[in-house]
């Protein structure tokens, strides 16, 4: 009788032990699955991000099962130091990219005005410049609008120093 105690228990066991494995086979697969699809989606995502993005959805992987993961898939490991920093991001977009500042000036009579310029990272000019006493929003969003619709109507020859902008408040 004890023997077969036994076997029925040595069965039960194998038994939940496959049962065990089979889910963690399909936990896995599933995993890999998501793993790759968020890589190929986010191409720029390295194992770090994935890892982070798997925890907020309750999965947890090693950074180093993500690589695996993706190594098998055949994407290649991203190198930090070829992601691309910012003075050449800067310089390969410099045509489309500018700069705004505030300035504030005290007058002779002790108020205060606001002056806003808007610069031409390119070209490092100020290209535009609106003034005024009380800045809101709605006098932020009309100077850049202003700006970029004569921006889009100007020709490559002319100069954008040439348009001036001035508002007051």
């Amino acid at each position: 009788m004890r023997l077969c105690y036994r076997a029925l228990a040595y069965a039960a066991y194998k038994t939940s032990m496959w049962r065990d494995r089979i889910v963690l086979n399909q936990l896995m697969k599933r995993s890999r699955l998501l793993v790759i699809e968020m890589k190929h989606n986010n191409r720029r995502w390295g194992a770090r991000r994935i890892k982070g993005e798997l925890r907020k959805l309750g999965i947890t992987l090693s950074k180093s099962s993500i690589r695996n993961i993706l190594n098998n898939a055949g994407y290649p490991p991203s190198a930090r130091n070829l992601e691309e920093t910012w003075p050449p991001f800067l310089k390969s977009h410099a045509r489309r990219v500018f700069a705004c500042d505030f300035i504030t000036v005290e007058t002779a009579f002790l108020k205060r005005i606001y002056i806003l310029a808007i610069i031409d990272i390119n070209t490092r000019e100020i290209v535009a410049a609106a003034v005024t006493k009380t800045p809101t929003a709605v006098w932020l969003e009309q100077v850049f609008r202003s700006y970029l619709m004569c921006r889009e109507t100007l020709p490559d020859s002319q100069s954008a120093t040439e348009m001036e902008y001035s508002a007051t408040g």
